[in-house]
């Protein structure tokens, strides 16, 4: 019986870093089975959404070197996805200032940067950082709802990074966390939804996605609304 195919490998194929042996593999497959079909196409969506109109990097860096153009860093921030990722925050605060770089398009707008040591890195669909790092994010709703903001383990925990607050159409709400040592993988989730949502509502969501490794669980199951996620690569100083 094969083996079911992870998010990271449809990722991986979609950007042109799955050797050719197992591209040729996973296309194969892809003719037979419906619902791998499915989720392949969805992942090359997602990757083309983050590429469209992308502006270059104009950071508000402290040192210099780290002002590059798309393509240095759009390809390394969406193929980093793999199953080891971590770091919890310690810190959440409501900040004034706010990335510039989109994410994610459309229905949600998110931005994401990471802060070590005074410099400030955009990053992608994954997050690579370690324990000390500070990650800024800005998100903005197409629609009116009620936007919140959560941390989930691998161990099952979760973590309000921000408490359930409304927001308008287009409204920027920022935000940042302070990482930790936690050394499973992680992932934050951005939900805009009609009514607020708890961390009761994730945990019953985790419920239904029992069966899905936190790699692969990019929306939380069951909840409605807008949802955007990213995944937080933890690296060896």
């Amino acid at each position: 019986m094969r083996a079911e195919v992870t998010r990271l490998e449809i990722e991986r194929w979609a950007l042109g870093d799955l050797p050719p042996d197992e591209a040729r593999e996973l296309e194969s497959r892809r003719g037979s089975d419906a619902d791998l079909d499915l989720r392949m196409a969805r992942v090359q969506e997602e990757i083309a959404e983050a590429a469209v109109d992308l502006p270059f990097l104009d950071l508000p860096v402290e040192e210099p070197g780290l002002v590059e153009g798309l393509s240095a860093w759009l390809r390394p921030a969406l193929s980093g996805l793999v199953a080891v990722a971590a770091a919890a925050a310690v810190v959440v605060a409501v900040l004034p200032g706010a990335p510039t770089h989109d994410v994610y398009r459309g229905a949600m707008d998110l931005e994401i940067q990471r802060v070590r040591l005074g410099s400030a890195v955009e990053q992608g669909a994954v997050v690579r950082a370690q324990e000390g790092d500070r990650i800024q994010f800005q998100v903005r709703s197409a629609q009116p709802g009620v936007l919140a903001v959560f941390n989930v383990q691998d161990d099952g925990a979760v973590q309000t990074y921000l408490q359930p607050r409304p927001v308008a159409p287009r409204e920027a709400v920022s935000g940042a966390v302070l990482l930790d040592d936690y050394a499973g993988a992680e992932r934050i989730f951005f939900v805009v939804a009609d009514q607020e949502v708890g961390e009761d509502a994730v945990h019953r969501a985790l419920e239904l996605g029992f069966d899905r490794p936190l790699v692969d669980l990019d929306r939380l199951p069951g909840l409605d609304g807008t949802q955007r996620s990213v995944l937080v690569l933890k690296e060896r100083p």
